[in-house]
C-alpha cells in the first residue's frame, strides 16, 4: 500500500505528516485458505461537538493499494471513494464503490459480474 498526502499540505509540526499518514491503518484477516479480508481503517474523531460529521476522517491521506492475485480469484471489492481498476483476472467479480470509477479489463471469457458505484461510471 502507498499512502500519501496531497501535495498543498502544509503541517505546522515537523511530525504531523507523519502522524497523519500513520493514523491510516491497514488490516488483514484471512477467513479461509482461499479468502483475505483486507481493510482501511481510520482514525476516530473521538469528539462529539460535531454529530453531523462522519465518526472517522482520513486526514486528507490517500491510500494505494496493488493486489496482485491469481488469475482466476474471485474478487469481492466494496470501497468507498476513488478509482477501483481490475485487470486480467478471469474469476467472479462483485465491484462496489459509494464515489469514484471503477474500470474492468477482462479478457475473453464467461463472467459472473455485479459492479456498481453511486457517483461514477463503470466501464
Amino acid at each position: 500500500m502507498i499512502k500519501s498526502m496531497s501535495y498543498d499540505y502544509k503541517p505546522k509540526r515537523p511530525d504531523a505528516a507523519a502522524e497523519r499518514l500513520n493514523s491510516i491503518r491497514v488490516v488483514t484477516e484471512r477467513k479461509s485458505t482461499a479468502e483475505l479480508v483486507i481493510s482501511t481503517i481510520p482514525t476516530s474523531r473521538h469528539s462529539n461537538w460535531a454529530p453531523f460529521l462522519r465518526p472517522t476522517t482520513t486526514g486528507s491521506v490517500m491510500a494505494e493499494y496493488r493486489i496482485h492475485v491469481p488469475r482466476d480469484s474471485k474478487l469481492v471489492i466494496h470501497h468507498g471513494t476513488g478509482f477501483v481498476s481490475v485487470d486480467a483476472v478471469t474469476g467472479d467479480i462483485e465491484a462496489s464503490a459509494g464515489r469514484g470509477d471503477i474500470m474492468l479489463w477482462l479478457r475473453p471469457g464467461s463472467y459472473s459480474i455485479d459492479a456498481k458505484t453511486k457517483l461514477g461510471n463503470v466501464s
